[in-house]
């Protein structure tokens, strides 16, 4: 048995046997985090058992931890009263994730019962918009007026009360609490202590305003390899700053939105048991493909007409699933290819006339040779199928190989040219691009390749 099914089956003990009783050393020396992962594992009575034989420090900082659907289940059973003493050791960002899953009589309820000045410090940070700037931010910031002394700013260091990780950026500001610069806490360390701060700051540091996108922060952090990014308001005041910690939990919410909207779903099934919802919420996003499919019956139909020879006609679509696949695939490679650098914040995949000049040049290469592979597989199968199946036993190989051929070329371009543009073309309606890589962008890409290679083969056949 590993360490943590060992912890696991050992806190379950304790509960089952005693709900009330102290809890083993063991399991009151893990971290928040691993005390976090065990009680996600427990029944919802065993949950509720444990929390309460928490201290508030540490069952904040569990709580804190917590998957959002199970922290979202455990504040509506808590009473305000409790709720809000968990908050009071909570900085004010990690409190108004808490208080944004409470209705707003409930949070009233529970600010009401936190002291004023943080409960004032948390009603501003509910002001901005949960995926911006503002609602990331920490309001508590280490910020020093530039005319400090080196001593002044030590003193100020010391006696602060801020946690270590909030405390490491080391902002300038002036006299109207404007942003001028930041420290890097190694030449606070090596100055001489009579020197100014506005002699050591790095000024114009990089930023972010309040109400800028998530993404776009996460993409400042990556870019300049930050562990802390101020935040100021629209004047230009310091407001607050954005730790990494927060940034990465950003991250890896968008990765898994992108993750789950390109496999044709939404984030939204994580926070629900129900089979019923979550079969629901993925039959609405296959639904759609339903119409796009509905058109590649239409257009196989209607080519029926267009084909004296049934023979050659039967021969030409038993192609069309490989032609119509292979297209799809390179649409996706492109498509999440750019996705994933709009994600990144890559300049390349930001605009449309270097996404072209990548992916293009790569349609151009694979375009061709997968033609010359799909000309050879319908060259060497068409005499098997006459010969096995017999399939067309009257139409010439070479015609059939002709057409799959060119139909393969054209339509892994065109394609592959959607899959480049609707990323782009989502983005500026203001729809998630991760969708332009899902099933009904796929399905939509494949009633274009039926009817591209169809009325190919019309064309070129005699």
């Amino acid at each position: 048995m590993n360490e943590p099914e060992k912890m696991l089956s050992l806190l379950q003990s304790a509960l089952s046997t005693d709900p009330v009783q102290t809890l083993p050393v063991e399991i009151q020396e893990l971290e928040p985090a691993d005390l976090a992962e065990l009680m996600q594992q427990l029944d919802e009575e065993q949950r509720s058992c444990l929390l309460y034989q928490l201290d508030s420090p540490t069952a904040a900082a569990v709580f804190i931890e917590l998957t959002e659907r199970l922290r979202d289940e455990l504040v509506e059973e808590l009473p305000p009263q409790q709720l809000a003493e968990y908050l009071t050791e909570l900085s004010p960002d990690d409190a108004v994730d808490v208080v944004q899953a409470l209705s707003p009589e409930e949070s009233d309820a529970v600010l009401r019962e936190l002291p004023e000045q943080q409960s004032a410090e948390i009603g501003r940070l509910l002001k901005y918009s949960p995926n911006t700037a503002g609602g990331l931010m920490n309001s508590r910031v280490l910020a020093l007026k530039q005319q400090c002394t080196v001593a002044e700013a030590r003193a100020s260091i010391a006696e602060t009360t801020l946690p270590d990780a909030e405390a490491f950026g080391i902002y300038t500001v002036d006299a109207e609490w404007q942003l001028t610069g930041v420290v890097p806490p190694r030449r606070l360390l090596v100055a001489a202590a009579d020197r100014r701060l506005q002699e050591l700051h790095i000024p114009q540091p990089v930023y972010a305003t309040v109400h800028q996108d998530q993404e776009e922060v996460v993409q400042i952090f990556r870019k300049y390899d930050l562990t802390t990014l101020p935040v100021i308001d629209s004047s230009g005041r310091l407001v607050g700053q954005i730790t990494v910690d927060d940034v990465m939990d950003v991250a890896d919410a968008e990765a898994e939105k992108e993750i789950f909207r390109m496999a044709g779903t939404d984030p939204t099934e994580q926070e629900t048991t129900s089979i019923l919802q979550v079969s629901w919420i993925r039959l609405a996003w296959l639904l759609p493909s339903f119409l796009f499919l509905s058109g590649s019956a239409t257009v196989i139909t209607i080519s029926t007409g267009w084909f004296t020879d049934p023979a050659r006609y039967a021969a030409l679509v038993a192609f069309l699933p490989m032609i119509g696949a292979l297209a799809g695939c390179c649409s996706v490679q492109a498509a999440t290819v750019i996705i994933r650098g709009m994600a990144t914040g890559e300049t390349a995949a930001r605009r449309v006339a270097l996404a072209f000049a990548r992916e293009g040049r790569i349609a151009l290469v694979m375009a061709p040779a997968c033609a010359v592979i799909a000309w050879g597989i319908a060259r060497a199968a068409m005499p098997a199928l006459q010969r096995i199946g017999r399939v067309a036993e009257n139409v010439e190989a070479s015609e059939i190989a002709w057409a799959v051929g060119n139909g393969m070329l054209v339509a892994i371009l065109v394609a592959s040219g959607l899959g480049i543009v609707t990323p782009f073309i989502f983005r500026r309606l203001g729809i998630d691009p991760a969708i332009a890589a899902g099933p009904i962008v796929t399905a939509a890409n494949d009633v274009i390749c039926i009817t591209i290679y169809l009325t190919l083969a019309y064309g070129l056949l005699p």
